[in-house]
């Protein structure tokens, strides 16, 4: 039933067709088993096969099951990437193929597997399009271009949920429907990423424009295993980059705390809003934060990220360089500097 994603299922309607369901299925597993404490031979083999059926159901469709579901999606996909790009290494050096050889067959891989990595990714959410938007930051030559190239559609391509389901998140989080908390809500959102989305909104009562971050209720119960299985495939591909994605579960960890960015975000406002009065922060109202829904004072602007490329866009013309080229740069000299900074093994 949840599966089906029916309209309005969310509602009292739906709500009483789950009810209904589940005690249909208990009921009729409870007289399963006074059966099979009897003589029938027949129920007892039903209460198994039902039994059986029953667990797969749990750990397949429901909520229990989110984590092996997104696992088992995931090594559908990278246990035959990682197996094709093995052999194909294998293979090149055996059959010792010429370098316009082995181009081109991994080019053909390559074509093969980016769109389906990107479609994966994007599908999963959460910590795999993270993940998926770091990658595309790498410079040049870390990642095939082709894999760069669809990584960065992550940068703008997080689809954003029903406005239903956001607002029972927000409903759930707050114990309020949100038209008592909202005199004002904007259904489409003005941004999505990895971890949640955010709305605009009005305040009852005080009427100040606010924006509203609402965190996606599956990324907290999926972001161990997430970040197992993506240790486990940077592991196969590439040994020397599973430490990064340690440190990115540390910080990743960390946005997933609104209540903290709350916090954060109030000492920032109160620091800088006497010393620097020119500098707008958003101020956080805290009585409607909640350790996944966020709402704050409303600041028109650009995106950081835009802003940031065409800084970086402004420099790399300066210096006769493409952006691409310019990150790669920056990246190779900051990688250089953390190097030398780590103890060597005599030090340590």
């Amino acid at each position: 039933w949840h599966r089906l994603a029916m309209p309005g299922s969310e509602g009292p309607v739906g709500q009483r067709v789950v009810r209904l369901a589940r005690r249909t299925m208990w009921c009729s597993l409870a007289l399963m088993v006074v059966m099979a404490l009897g003589s029938d031979r027949a129920a007892r083999i039903g209460l198994l096969v039902y039994t059986v059926v029953l667990l797969m159901g749990t750990a397949l469709f429901g909520d229990a099951g989110l984590a092996l579901r997104r696992l088992a999606r995931c090594w559908a996909l990278f246990g035959p990437l990682v197996f094709e790009y093995k052999v194909l290494t294998w293979w090149a050096r055996y059959a010792s193929l010429s370098d316009d050889q082995r181009m081109m067959a991994y080019r053909r891989l390559h074509e093969k597997y980016a769109p389906l990595v990107f479609q994966l990714l994007a599908e999963q959410g959460g910590v795999f399009v993270k993940i998926g938007q770091l990658l595309s930051l790498l410079p040049e030559g870390v990642l095939p271009d082709i894999f760069t190239n669809e990584l960065k559609k992550l940068q703008n391509a997080v689809p954003p949920r029903s406005a239903q389901e956001v607002r029972r998140l927000i409903s759930d989080s707050l114990g309020r429907p949100v038209e008592e908390v909202f005199s004002e809500f904007d259904d489409v959102p003005i941004g999505s990423a990895s971890i949640g989305q955010v709305h605009r909104a009005r305040i009852a009562g005080d009427d100040r424009e606010v924006v509203v971050k609402v965190q996606y209720p599956e990324v907290t119960k999926t972001i161990e295993l997430d970040f197992t299985t993506c240790e486990w495939v940077v592991w196969l591909l590439d040994k020397t980059r599973v430490e990064e994605v340690r440190q990115t579960k540390h910080y990743y960890i960390k946005e997933l705390d609104f209540e903290m960015e709350a916090q954060t975000l109030d000492r920032i406002y109160n620091n800088l809003r006497y010393t620097f009065p020119a500098v707008r922060v958003p101020q956080p109202i805290s009585r409607l934060c909640s350790q996944n829904v966020l709402v704050m004072t409303f600041i028109s602007g650009r995106s950081l990220l835009d802003s940031i490329m065409q800084m970086a866009d402004t420099i790399a013309k300066a210096r006769g360089q493409t952006v691409d080229q310019l990150i790669s740069e920056f990246t190779q000299c900051a990688s250089a500097e953390g190097d030398q900074d780590q103890p060597t093994l005599d030090e340590s």
